[in-house]
């Protein structure tokens, strides 16, 4: 699944990200390794990470790059492998990336521009 945006430019400086969600087997490890790639702040690694992941993510702004591009790799192998009664955090997941990357879109210069690629 990928979201693009008609903003996207990619001829332009970007900043890339991966996060390898292929080891990761619960949303607490996807989250560990999103705070250890994205440098999040402590309060994100140890504090309550669905209340604070859209501020984290808006946090990146602090990027010089006008675009950021991240790719979550392995991404469906991790959500096939969760608990059933987990999976229904992915969904969530999934429609919280959406929402940060559509409004990146529709409220500059407040938002950077994102790419979020997810396989």
């Amino acid at each position: 699944m990928e979201f693009l945006s008609k903003y996207f430019d990619a001829t332009k400086p970007y900043a890339f990200f991966e996060i390898s969600c292929g080891q990761c087997k619960s949303m607490d490890d996807l989250f560990v390794e999103m705070a250890y790639v994205l440098s999040f702040p402590d309060y994100f690694r140890w504090g309550k990470r669905w209340d604070s992941l859209n501020a984290c993510m808006q946090g990146l702004r602090r990027i010089d790059e006008e675009f950021i591009s991240i790719r979550f790799s392995d991404f469906f192998v991790m959500a096939s492998n969760l608990p059933s009664d987990v999976k229904q955090y992915i969904e969530i997941f999934l429609d919280t990336i959406k929402f940060i990357v559509d409004h990146s879109h529709n409220a500059r210069p407040t938002y950077k521009l994102f790419k979020i690629v997810i396989d």
